[in-house]
């Protein structure tokens, strides 16, 4: 249940627009995914669920929105929960006014697909550069009741409106949550064959953040069922021609490895093809993954260095506008965000100590290496969390007792240590636009828990 006021829920839907880009519109869905904290009702979550975003609200965080990025509809932030865009009364009348608002602007509507149907496809396809995101898990429908409580009429509902999708000019990828002992390879693989027959642009594939429906053992090795995932994606891939994409915050390296790109995109066109490492693009070393695809992305023309198997070629294509290159790629570190890391670590008097999850440790690691950071300078704290069994351990579930504890269990390990220490810096993605946890506490909280400077980044 959510303790927010009117106020400030529509200042956080305007937070969230002049942020992140993300129009929230309700918080009603028909589906009962069983990785979905909405659904299962943790009781130390508190969210903001409260229907139908009134009109005049969505109007205003409309005004805030940037139109020369995607903006997102139908997806999630930490305390704000989206549910099924359709759902809203108002949905053609919310696009329409984005459209009026900003002409040109592309839109992103993450859905079910239980609404896909021909009148509105049609509706989206004439409002121009729209882009869909169906949650489509599998394919088949007595899996989809088991993920996300779907009966068959709404599974046929969701496998036609793809049929749909892929006869029509709109573009549009497919989104697999993979949770473990529902999902397997078959699963998966009929499901990708599916969306490659039906013209999907892409494949997203991820674990479930979170179910109260797993069992406590299901992740005892959260990196081996990770590396398992992965592993079949690539046997997936090479069966079909639709990129895949493994969404996930286990990455441990920042080496900029293609992970597909989409036929006879400029890139495909150029040579590009997955598995290939990006050395350099217009004579600039990329940092990480996200560097090097915001590098390939501009509009314009655009020279790569890349490295295939053993041999570096040199590949040169022009995109006509932002991000059309096709190339994907996992998303690992934003350059900005390492940036922001030195500056923080380098204006500080002492040490740092860079707190995190279990999922984020590993390439936080690798960005305070590349950033060439001592460890007298900044250090990476692996951060435990404790309150439920079903949750897997990410940046967007810890909270500021977690970061208390894994500080004091620091000191507690080292008091020579802990003397140096001077600056605690946290992942924004803990906390929502306010700067708060889910429980409802500042991060300054911690400053005067601690005594230390806190800076979120």
């Amino acid at each position: 249940m959510s303790i927010y006021n009117t106020e400030a829920i529509s200042r956080l839907m305007r937070n969230s627009a002049a942020e992140k880009n993300q129009l929230s519109i309700t918080t009603l869905c028909d589906s009962k995914c069983i990785y979905c904290g909405q659904k299962q009702d943790f009781t130390d979550f508190q969210s903001v669920r409260n229907g139908h975003k009134d009109i005049t609200a969505i109007r205003n965080s409309i005004a805030q929105l940037d139109p020369e990025i995607p903006i997102s509809i139908g997806q999630s932030d930490i305390l704000v929960t989206e549910g099924e865009p359709f759902l809203h009364p108002d949905f053609r009348k919310i696009i329409r006014h984005i459209r009026d608002i900003h002409p040109a602007a592309p839109i992103e509507i993450t859905t079910n697909g239980h609404f896909l149907t021909a009148d509105n496809i049609n509706f989206l396809n004439d409002m121009g550069d729209v882009y869909i995101k169906v949650i489509i898990n599998s394919s088949e429908s007595y899996i989809r009741k088991s993920v996300m409580g779907d009966h068959e009429l709404l599974s046929e509902n969701t496998i036609n409106g793809i049929i749909l999708l892929g006869e029509s000019e709109i573009t549009y990828s497919g989104i697999i949550i993979a949770v473990p002992e529902l999902i397997d390879e078959e699963q998966l693989l009929q499901t990708a064959l599916f969306l490659d027959a039906n013209r999907a642009d892409k494949i997203e594939i991820s674990l479930p953040l979170c179910s109260a429906f797993i069992e406590r053992n299901l992740f005892p090795e959260l990196r081996k069922v990770y590396c398992e995932l992965r592993s079949k994606i690539k046997n997936i891939s090479s069966r079909i021609n639709t990129p895949i994409n493994l969404a996930s915050e286990l990455i441990q390296d920042l080496l900029p490895v293609v992970t597909g790109v989409v036929k006879n995109a400029p890139a495909w066109d150029a040579g590009i093809r997955t598995g290939d490492i990006i050395l350099a693009v217009n004579g600039k070393i990329p940092l990480c993954r996200e560097d090097a695809f915001n590098m390939l992305s501009i509009p314009g023309p655009v020279e790569a260095a890349v490295k295939c198997d053993e041999s570096v070629e040199t590949l040169k294509w022009s995109n006509p506008y932002q991000y059309c290159s096709g190339i994907i790629m996992e998303n690992d570190f934003s350059p900005n965000r390492a940036e922001y890391i030195r500056m923080a670590v380098e204006k500080n008097k002492g040490k740092s100590l860079l707190l995190c999850s279990e999922t984020g440790f590993g390439i936080l690691s690798a960005v305070l290496k590349k950033l060439k950071l001592k460890q007298d300078d900044a250090q990476a704290v692996l951060v435990s969390c404790e309150r439920s069994d079903s949750l897997i351990a990410t940046d967007k579930i810890l909270s500021i007792d977690d970061y208390e504890n894994a500080y004091r269990m620091f000191m507690a390990d080292s008091v020579e240590k802990a003397n140096q220490i001077t600056q605690l810096i946290l992942p924004q993605e803990s906390f929502d636009s306010e700067g708060y946890d889910y429980n409802m506490l500042d991060f300054m909280d911690l400053e005067s828990r601690t005594g230390l400077k806190v800076t979120v980044i």
